[in-house]
């Protein structure tokens, strides 16, 4: 039992801290929740990068966006005693790990035909040191699921336990 607890510990600091590489160095720690409704087929994130710096591309937010969706999941805030919670894609982040080599050239180019970045909702606030930077992306959940089960990474949703 404390073997199963110190196995899964290990693979959640290892997915959450470093799951992709950008040109010179990693995608920086982030965080992920509701931005509001978008259509039936889209869910808007708002996600916050927190970094010494305060330049991040809008491919930075999607990749964001995708891995949030994919392997975090997220709540929706509606009021002070409800929200909406959207779980994670994947259902475990040890399925970013098992499916290492697909994620890693998925995140290099594939993630971006799924989202759609806000440009005009980007936001940065200096705390001490760091910058919060954040924006609201859409991401094309629906389209991103369906191509995730026809590659065999993600079990359709039809097809039972």
């Amino acid at each position: 039992m404390i073997k199963k607890f110190i196995f899964l510990l290990v693979a959640l600091s290892v997915a959450s801290s470093t799951w992709a590489k950008e040109g010179d160095g990693l995608i920086p720690e982030y965080q992920i929740e509701g931005a509001g409704t978008g259509n039936m087929a889209t869910s808007m994130v708002q996600i916050t990068i927190v970094s010494k710096s305060k330049n991040f591309s809008e491919h930075d937010f999607g990749r964001c966006a995708v891995h949030g969706v994919l392997f975090r999941g997220y709540s929706d805030a509606k009021g002070a005693f409800t929200s909406a919670s959207h779980p994670a894609m994947m259902g475990s982040p040890m399925a970013e790990t098992q499916h290492a080599d697909f994620f890693k050239s998925f995140f290099e180019s594939n993630y971006a035909s799924y989202v759609q970045v806000q440009s005009d909702t980007r936001r940065v606030v200096k705390v001490g040191k760091e910058y919060k930077t954040t924006t609201v992306v859409a991401v094309s959940t629906s389209q991103l699921r369906k191509d995730l089960e026809q590659a065999g990474i993600l079990k359709s949703l039809n097809s039972g336990w």
